[in-house]
Parts: C-alpha cells; sequence; structure tokens
C-alpha cells in the first residue's frame, strides 16, 4: 500500500516528525511518503492560516495523489479534509479526525495537549464538528514561545507531561489526544509515564488506511470464495436422465428439483422477511419510544431548573433593592441630609388684614402708636409684628 501524507505547514522539520512517527506505525508491506507544503506558515495557529494550509495541501494532493493508494492530511485540525474527499478518487483522511476515532474507543472523557494557547478556540471547533464535544474535557496548551517548532518535544518535554498530568488530575481525563504534528512520536515517550492511554495523531491517520486495505481484501476474499462456491455447485449439478419426477443429482446425492424447491422455497423465504421486518419495526418502535421518554424527562427537568432559577432571581432583584435603599438612607444621614417637607400653599389670615386695615385708618387719624400683628402669610406659623 502507497501512503501518502501531507504537511500543510512549511517546516521541513515537522515532516520529518511526521515521516518516522508514520514508518514506526505502519503496517509491513505499507510505502509512505511525506510530503511539505510549498507555501504557507511554519506552523498553524489560527483559522486563517487553516485557510491557507488547506489550499496548499490541495495542490500538493492534486499533483501527487494518482501515485497513491490513501492520502492524510497531517495536520491537527485537519485543514482542507473535506474538500479534499470531494475531490479525490482515493481515500482521505486527517490527524484530528483519526486520533478522535481512536481516543472515543479507549475512553470517555478526552483531554487535547497543544503547544499554543491561540488554537484552543480552533481546536475546540473542529472536535465540535466531529460529533465530540460532549465527551472534551478540556484542552491544555503551552503559554510560553517555542524557540523551534521542531524541537518542542526537546525543549518543553517536562512541560508537556505535566500539562498531561494535570488534564488527568484536574480535568478527570480517561484518555489523552497529543496535537499537532510537532508531538509526533511523543505519545511513545509517554507511554507507561500516565495512568490513562495516550493518542498519538500520526499513527492513528496512519493505521487507518491499512484497516481499510485489510476490510477491502477481506471481503474481495469473502466474495471470491463464494463465486468459487457456487461456480463449484453449478459444474457438479448434472440431470439424471432416468429420473422422470424430476430429481437432479447433487455432489452425489438425490435432491428434489429447482422447480419443486422454488414454491416452498418462496413463501418461506417470505414469512422470515415479514418477521425480520416486524422484529425491525418493534425495535425501531422501542427506539423512538425511548427518545421520547428521555426527552419528556429532559424538558421536564430543564423545566424545573428554569422555574428555579427564576423564583431565585425574583427574590434577589427585591432583596437587592432594599439593600440599596437601605444603604442610600444611611447615606443620606452620614451626611446629615434631610429630605425636603412637602410645600405649603401660602393661607392669608383675614382678620390679621382687618386689624391691619384698621391700624391704617387710626394712623391717618394721627394715633402713630398703633401696633397690629400682620398677617400671616407664607409657610410659617409666626405672625410678624408690623409698626404702624
Amino acid at each position: 500500500m502507497n501512503l501518502l501524507l501531507i504537511n500543510p505547514n512549511t517546516s521541513q522539520s515537522v515532516s520529518d516528525l511526521i515521516e518516522a512517527e508514520a514508518r514506526r506505525a505502519a503496517a509491513p508491506g505499507t510505502q509512505v511518503t511525506v510530503l511539505t507544503a510549498p507555501f504557507g506558515v511554519a506552523y498553524i495557529e489560527t483559522r486563517f492560516e487553516a485557510l491557507v494550509g488547506a489550499y496548499a495541501a490541495a495542490q500538493v494532493a492534486a499533483e501527487h495523489h494518482a501515485s497513491y493508494d490513501a492520502v492524510v492530511v497531517a495536520a491537527f485540525g485537519d485543514p482542507g479534509l473535506t474538500g479534499l474527499r470531494e475531490l479525490l478518487p482515493v481515500p482521505v483522511t486527517g490527524m484530528t479526525e483519526a486520533a478522535l476515532a481512536t481516543a472515543h474507543l479507549l475512553g470517555h472523557r478526552i483531554s487535547i495537549i497543544a503547544i499554543s494557547q491561540r488554537i484552543q478556540a480552533w481546536y475546540r471547533e473542529v472536535v465540535e464538528a466531529n460529533g465530540l464535544i460532549g465527551r472534551l474535557a478540556s484542552i491544555r496548551a503551552l503559554d510560553r514561545p517555542l524557540a523551534s517548532i521542531g524541537a518542542v518535544q526537546d525543549d518543553h518535554a517536562a512541560a508537556l507531561r505535566e500539562l498531561c498530568e494535570r488534564a488527568v488530575r484536574e480535568d478527570g481525563a480517561e484518555v489523552i489526544i497529543l496535537a499537532g504534528a510537532p508531538l509526533a512520536g511523543l505519545a511513545r515517550t509517554l507511554r507507561g509515564q500516565l495512568p490513562v492511554p495516550v493518542v498519538d495523531g500520526v499513527s492513528s491517520a496512519v493505521r487507518m488506511p491499512s484497516r481499510w486495505s485489510r476490510s477491502r481484501r477481506a471481503r474481495r476474499c469473502s466474495a471470491a470464495s463464494r463465486h468459487r462456491r457456487s461456480s463449484r455447485t453449478m459444474a457438479c449439478r448434472t440431470r439424471s436422465p432416468g429420473c422422470s419426477a424430476g430429481l437432479e443429482v447433487r455432489s452425489g446425492r438425490v435432491s428434489a428439483t429447482a422447480e419443486q424447491r422454488a414454491t416452498p422455497g418462496r413463501e418461506l423465504q417470505r414469512q422470515v422477511d415479514v418477521l425480520r421486518n416486524v422484529a425491525h419495526l418493534k425495535a425501531e418502535r422501542q427506539h423512538v419510544e425511548e427518545r421520547a421518554r428521555v426527552g419528556a424527562a429532559v424538558r421536564a427537568q430543564i423545566g424545573a431548573d428554569m422555574e428555579q432559577r427564576f423564583v431565585a432571581a425574583r427574590f434577589y432583584a427585591v432583596a437587592l433593592h432594599a439593600r440599596v435603599v437601605e444603604l442610600a438612607v444611611r447615606t443620606q444621614r452620614s451626611f446629615g441630609y434631610q429630605p425636603p417637607r412637602r410645600r405649603q400653599r401660602p393661607q392669608l389670615d383675614l382678620h390679621a388684614l382687618c386689624r391691619l386695615a384698621a391700624c391704617d385708618v387710626d394712623r391717618v387719624q394721627g394715633n402713630s402708636a398703633c401696633h397690629v400683628a400682620a398677617p400671616r402669610v407664607g409657610y410659617g406659623t409666626v405672625a410678624i409684628g408690623v409698626p404702624c
């Protein structure tokens, strides 16, 4: 089997790591070829760089796929994988797809160890696209600059192992995936040092086409065996010339002819098909009912949770309002502030006006010693004396 691995990055040192691990993991008789992207970036970390890497991988695959039985996109995130499957007439897989397919068979909770913090959001989207976001325990990555992309394993071996141990201890990971072509081969080093399995993307991607090849050969052998048995039976089947009842000689045995077996055989097959369909429909109905029951239980639980949250939110709002009012009153009292009283409309004392008018008359007549209380005009309650 001829296998082509395409590195969408431009780092030849990473391609050397990929080729070394691919040759160790390949089945006997598999020829491995690794090609590096002619343009792009040294290591893909963002979605835009993945677009560039996908274009570079597509160009390499279009030029060289005719000589190979399968193609592997050797970069975590599988840039351009779906497009290459539409383009190429040979099987195409990617590191992420193969690693996740292997990891979900080894454990339920999956953690991914990467070498860059910038790449975590994109990796999460890739896991979600593969339908395993519910089983993702965590994505942990190095938080330090990388001097050489091809020497990450040697420069940060202790930090990578610590990330794996923290994923198991703190995140509950049951299986760990080492993400990225620069970490190719590190799983072999960590094997036996961690309490959970460690999956290498390159190894998983190389073994998957080998499984396809073995499965295809097995199907071909099975079909050829059935064809040989059928040919042998037809060659041994001869018509007996002296048999008037329509019997045939088959491999030395006397049996009924095809015409005599046809009607009962068809009826029996029809009954078997009916029973099989009934069983299938019954199982399908039970499956639908089970899904409906689970969905109703989930909706009921969600409704109860939302109602509890609404009640708690209303209670919290009332308590918060009361607290704000209390703090406002305390603040006003601490600064000696008193709220203004309600203003009253001015009222006139008619009796005082009359006395004042009488005082004016006395003054005109020459009595200057008159002293009369002024009318109550305004907001107070004390009358002010006005000399006449």
